[in-house]
């Protein structure tokens, strides 16, 4: 493979928020650059596809799960690492969503999530929480 790979300078959960923005503003992904890069999808092995959540980098062997935009030509939304033979727990898929979820926003504001019963803080800009406003 003749191809760098940025795996070595991504986080270990990564997310694209450009496919959610809808004109709304993350203050988060300058701030936190490397939460908000996605690894490339050419060097992914397999060839990406929405069936299939496990890769692995053909340049440097780092492991994936990676979750994939519903469109015609699959792209990475999330991708979390993770060691060969420890396939990610869904409960720690979840934690990851929810972390970046609070990074793009760039934290929490004064206030509940307005969500029924929910006492969480809400997100900076938004009236939910993290739970109740995921972007993943």
């Amino acid at each position: 493979m003749d191809k760098a790979c940025s795996c070595r300078n991504l986080s270990s959960a990564v997310c694209d928020p450009n496919y959610w923005d809808q004109g709304f503003s993350f203050p988060g992904v300058d701030k936190y650059p490397a939460h908000f890069q996605i690894p490339e999808g050419e060097l992914l092995d397999p060839p990406l596809t929405y069936e299939r959540h496990l890769y692995v980098c053909k340049a440097c062997g780092q492991h994936w799960y990676i979750n994939c935009a519903p469109e015609e030509q699959p792209e990475p939304l999330f991708a979390m690492k993770y060691e060969e033979g420890a396939e990610p727990a869904p409960d720690e898929i979840l934690r990851q969503t929810q972390l970046l979820c609070v990074l793009v926003h760039d934290g929490h504001e004064v206030g509940e999530c307005r969500y029924a019963g929910c006492e969480n803080k809400r997100l900076k800009g938004r009236e939910l929480c993290e739970l109740h406003c995921s972007i993943l």
